[in-house]
């Protein structure tokens, strides 16, 4: 979505802060009343028309324009094996020109960094076919007929796009079931693939593009010719927020499926209980669904990633005891939305770690295949000025610790963030039979720690025998001698830490090697382990961290996997 503090989209109203006041009652709180009607409809606290957010985002109430927020989510979607973007282009009114254009920036630099897995792009347009039809020539125009951007979009595989031509989405058949429809420029028809989208209150079609499925409560979601969508939650029959009402006060229907959704929800209707919604079953039965038939796919969609925020809508009659209520349509709260990014408390990364998990087995990636062993003889000369040896490279992107300098939606806080000091950009990892080796590589000159910093070039290790503390079992380097660091070990009390003995270390210009012995770590050939750099941290012991400051190769809770030759 790319809509955020775009118009119509410029203020910050929270649903979780309104609740928090005036608690979850329909009949005295001014979320569900229309202005001034009941009397505690106050406009100035849920005004109608205006985007609520359903909850916070981890990197604030960012703009869509916001580069820094732009680079991290590609990263992630890069880690997470991700290959294009469909962007929520359905609102007839707006096209959201600041949001793209930061999104295809940042692809262009990407690219231009060499980085070849960078998500491309493609547009999903409204399902009204006279509002698609004018919609692509205007999309066209402003962004595919421009040669600077040709790189930037989606084009499938031939067995799926025997065009060659870049993806849109949209309704492209006319009132007489003519595909594509003949009002549509002749030009745009030849240069783009004109994908038919499957609504989901249709009959599915075979040919069509899915972005949520709403008719198949007890079986899987429909097979569209070798694609299917999984989703996080489905609003079917019912809006986000008269659900929500419906789950609290004994609800009318059931249709609508939650985060927390099961098959078997006899006992929770709705889906809104919350080790369920912490633990995503609703969109973790959506992807088997789609793993159990994977040799027959071709594409996963997925919906969404950060959506946010809906309106605020008086049009619909939506009742109780005679009295029309406001309504919010796609999203209201955590249990009735469905964004996978990551947000502040709540379910944190989860989502976020669930999509990454269920795309590498759609992609059939796994650690126990990884690759990356590499003994060596421990007379072969490794230092920090040498560490060709170290066989096993992982490259992070080079651009993502950079200066933020961005103000939030309605410009109400400054997000700006100057952690950034070291960019890693890469990171290599051999072992002998007494010592791991990891030589972390930043792109300038790296540079020096005060004294008593803790936070500098450290390197953390997740074994399978000690993962105490968010899957970490070890931190290197919080504190220094001389020519060497200490081995801490997570000792299961939070992010409290015990001293298991000392590394080596040698620096050169833009290159740190740790000397780890394998003794301190507890671990033997064939064991895989969980490895990750970081710089300049600014909470340790705070997992969100890793997504946010300094940096962290990789970024967010990921690590590099090696396995111990």
């Amino acid at each position: 979505f790319v809509l955020l503090g775009d118009q119509g989209h410029n203020n910050i109203i929270d649903v979780n802060d309104i609740m928090d006041e005036y608690g979850n009652g329909l009949t005295d709180n001014p979320l569900f009343a229309l202005d001034g009607n009941p009397a505690y409809g106050d406009g100035s606290i849920s005004p109608t028309t205006q985007f609520h957010y359903w909850g916070k985002p981890l990197y604030g109430y960012y703009q869509s324009s916001d580069k820094w927020v732009v680079r991290r989510h590609l990263e992630l979607f890069m880690n997470a094996g991700i290959d294009f973007l469909y962007l929520d282009y359905t609102n007839s009114t707006y096209e959201y020109d600041a949001g793209v254009r930061a999104l295809t920036d940042v692809i262009r630099e990407l690219l231009s960094e060499g980085y070849e897995n960078v998500p491309r792009l493609a547009f999903m347009l409204p399902d009204n076919v006279n509002d698609s039809t004018r919609k692509v020539k205007s999309v066209y125009d402003k962004w595919y007929s421009k040669e600077q951007y040709a790189d930037c979009w989606f084009i499938a595989d031939e067995y799926l796009n025997p065009t060659g031509n870049p993806m849109v989405v949209g309704n492209f058949t006319d009132s007489q079931g003519t595909y594509p429809n003949p009002a549509i420029d002749s030009a745009v028809r030849s240069r783009l693939w004109l994908k038919q989208m499957q609504w989901p209150s249709r009959d599915a079609d075979s040919n069509a593009f899915p972005w949520i499925e709403w008719r198949y409560p007890n079986g899987s979601q429909p097979n569209h010719g070798g694609i299917m969508n999984v989703s996080i939650a489905q609003h079917i029959n019912s809006w986000s927020s008269s659900a929500y009402i419906d789950a609290v006060a004994g609800g009318k229907k059931y249709s609508y499926r939650a985060r927390g959704w099961t098959p078997d929800n006899s006992s929770d209707h709705y889906g809104i209980n919350k080790d369920n919604v912490m633990a995503g079953t609703n969109f973790e039965w959506q992807w088997q669904n789609a793993l159990n038939v994977k040799d027959e796919l071709k594409m996963v969609t997925v919906t969404g990633w950060n959506e946010w925020a809906a309106p605020k809508v008086g049009t619909y009659n939506y009742t109780v005891n005679g009295v029309k209520y406001g309504v919010f349509n796609d999203c209201f709260n955590m249990e009735f939305s469905r964004d996978a990014e990551m947000m502040e408390g709540g379910y944190g990364d989860n989502y976020y770690m669930q999509l990454v998990r269920n795309i590498r087995e759609f992609k059939g990636k796994s650690i126990e295949k990884t690759d990356n062993v590499m003994l060596f003889d421990e007379s072969s000369a490794v230092s920090a000025d040498n560490i060709t040896a170290l066989a096993a490279k992982f490259v992070d992107i080079k651009g993502d610790a950079v200066v933020r300098t961005a103000m939030s939606v309605g410009a109400k806080y400054d997000y700006s963030d100057s952690s950034n000091r070291n960019n890693i950009v890469e990171t290599r990892v051999g072992n002998d039979e007494k010592n791991l080796y990891v030589a972390v590589t930043c792109n300038d000159v790296i540079e020096h720690p005060s004294q008593n910093d803790a936070s500098w070039m450290n390197v953390y290790i997740s074994t399978a025998s000690n993962a105490t503390w968010e899957g970490f079992s070890f931190v290197i380097g919080r504190e220094r001698g001389d020519g060497s660091v200490s081995i801490e070990k997570f000792n299961g009390n939070g992010s409290s830490t015990v001293k298991a003995g000392d590394a080596k270390f040698d620096l050169n210009e833009k290159t740190v090697l740790y000397t780890i012995p394998l003794s301190a770590l507890g671990i033997s050939p064939g064991a895989v382990i969980g490895i990750k750099a970081t710089d300049n941290l600014q909470e340790f012991g705070n997992i969100n961290d890793f997504y946010i400051s300094g940096d962290s190769a990789p970024l967010g809770r990921l690590n590099y996997a090696y396995k111990i030759a």
